[in-house]
């Protein structure tokens, strides 16, 4: 009987520290680091590689879905020009679920109407959602430009 209440008081903290481990802000903040890499290095597949089958682009015109979310950042990574970094700044999960979210600054480069070069800066806040794989991807994403 003494053996049995041991066993079950160990799977009891063992489930514990691995929730506790998997509700790591950091694991968000990692997520948000690998994003900005491969979108760096890979582009608009780097980009699209993170996103939910359900992810939302929150924009002027939403981009709802995967495959208005390719197109309509397609326009902006088809220009050689364009670049677009980010650096988290903190991360947080939302309630008990699978959902978490990153805030942070990011960089835009362009080049403008009048063809010179372009720099914008803003904030952004992402949606984490954990996949059934055990990947995180963005359900939603907004940037909000700091004001001119």
């Amino acid at each position: 009987m003494k053996t049995i209440v041991r066993f079950t008081f160990c799977v009891a903290i063992f489930s514990t520290l691995a929730f506790a481990a998997d509700r790591d802000a950091g694991i968000l903040m990692q997520a948000d680091r690998d994003f900005a890499k491969a979108t760096a290095a890979k582009r608009i597949e780097g980009w699209m590689s993170f996103m939910a089958p359900n992810a939302v682009l929150l924009r002027a015109e939403p981009l709802v879905g995967l495959e208005q979310i390719s197109a309509g950042m397609a326009k902006d990574f088809n220009a050689p020009d364009f670049q677009l970094t980010w650096e988290p700044t903190k991360a947080e999960f939302v309630g008990n679920g699978p959902v978490g979210y990153t805030i942070g600054r990011y960089e835009a480069k362009s080049k403008g109407d009048d063809g010179k070069p372009h720099t914008s800066h803003g904030s952004y806040m992402t949606t984490w959602q954990k996949q059934r794989d055990g990947t995180w991807k963005v359900a939603a994403d907004i940037g909000s430009p700091d004001p001119q």
